[in-house]
């Protein structure tokens, strides 16, 4: 009821107006009202889940928390504490230790699951570029658990955005990057299905995409997959308000009617939309709304907002025309109506905010 409250006095505080009559006719379309909600997320959250290509070999429990593995089992993992849980992964800080060369990596990041698909999901992305995605060291199997090894990582997308705020040229130049690692994954014809602030990490100077566990290949999937606030709305039709905000424990979260489950289809098209609302959120929604925004559970709030952003450029500062043509055209109602990856980079790079970014490097 809280929220419903504030979600309330949140479309009060915008008052609705129309959008500004924008000339590419990708952005004149927008989002019919569809319930949406995101948690907030802990501000750290290490969730690499990919794969570095070695082959699978056994390991074994030697202590508390340490394990070998590899070849004459030379690879020493020793767990410390766990930083996360997502669903039934757990998250641990570690350290790995080779025997045979005596080569120390005093910090890791291990994902555990007691399921192969997390290994399946992250061979996905085996093939794109290390520079737009961050690959595992090395994975084992003991028992049933399978443990994936990846380069710790501390900072996320969101987390910069928290620390130095919206906008500025590091975080639009990070946006292109992003942008370009969504292209690199489209090429291969991996849909991500899960684009948010929390699954891009900082590597140095480089902004990174994490969390293929709900990648995939397949053309014809029409499972419900994504984070609300960024999810498509084609993947939301059918949700009830309450099954969506987990209000009521009993409303269905699934639906399997045949008349809807063809607007389901997943499509790089849903990638689209989840990009552009990380664009909005990055460089447009003040620093004092993002979490709002994000936990606001209708669309119908955020929509109002970027109608005003589009009307009135004082609202977000200095946000360009340009770049709101842009997010409007990652985010059209009807998926077939959305820029391609190729054509999203090329907009992107045309905007006053990109062209400012690389000048100031």
């Amino acid at each position: 009821m809280l929220l419903r409250y504030y979600t309330c006095l949140w479309a009060v505080l915008i008052p609705i107006a129309p959008a500004a009559p924008f000339s590419n006719p990708k952005a004149t379309q927008f989002l019919s009202p569809v319930n949406q909600h995101n948690a907030i997320h802990p501000l750290h959250q290490l969730d690499s889940r990919q794969w570095f290509g070695s082959s699978e070999h056994s390991g074994k429990k030697i202590g508390r928390g340490k394990y070998e593995f590899g070849k004459k089992y030379q690879n020493v993992l020793q767990l410390r504490s766990q930083m996360d849980v997502r669903g039934n992964h757990d998250i641990f800080d570690a350290s790995l230790d080779n025997k045979l060369t005596n080569k120390r990596t005093p910090r890791v990041a291990v994902k555990t699951s007691d399921s192969q698909e997390m290994i399946n999901r992250a061979k996905l992305v085996d093939l794109v570029d290390p520079v737009y995605v961050v690959k595992p060291i090395d994975y084992f199997k003991v028992q049933s658990q399978y443990f994936m090894i990846m380069p710790y990582l501390d900072q996320t997308f969101r987390d910069y955005i928290y620390c130095h705020g919206r906008g500025g040229s590091r975080v639009v130049l990070f946006l292109g990057q992003l942008i370009e690692g969504l292209a690199a994954m489209h090429r291969r014809g991996v849909k991500h299905r899960d684009i948010k602030l929390d699954n891009a990490m900082l590597d140095g100077d480089r902004a990174k995409w994490i969390d293929f566990d709900e990648s995939t290949k397949d053309p014809t999937s029409t499972q419900r997959i994504g984070t609300p606030g960024y999810i498509p709305p084609e993947q939301m039709e059918g949700l009830s308000y309450d099954a969506l905000m987990g209000l009521n424990p009993f409303a269905s979260h699934t639906l399997d009617d045949p008349n809807t489950l063809h607007s389901r289809v997943s499509t790089s098209a849903g990638d689209i939309y989840s990009i552009g609302m990380m664009i909005l959120y990055s460089l447009l929604v003040p620093d004092t709304y993002l979490w709002f925004w994000e936990a606001s559970a209708k669309w119908d709030t955020r929509q109002t907002a970027f109608n005003k952003l589009a009307k009135n450029e004082d609202l977000a500062g200095e946000g360009s025309r340009k770049l709101k043509e842009v997010i409007a055209g990652c985010i059209c109602s009807k998926p077939t109506d959305r820029w391609t990856v190729d054509e999203l980079s090329a907009q992107f790079q045309a905007t006053r905010e990109y062209r400012d970014a690389v000048g100031s490097r």
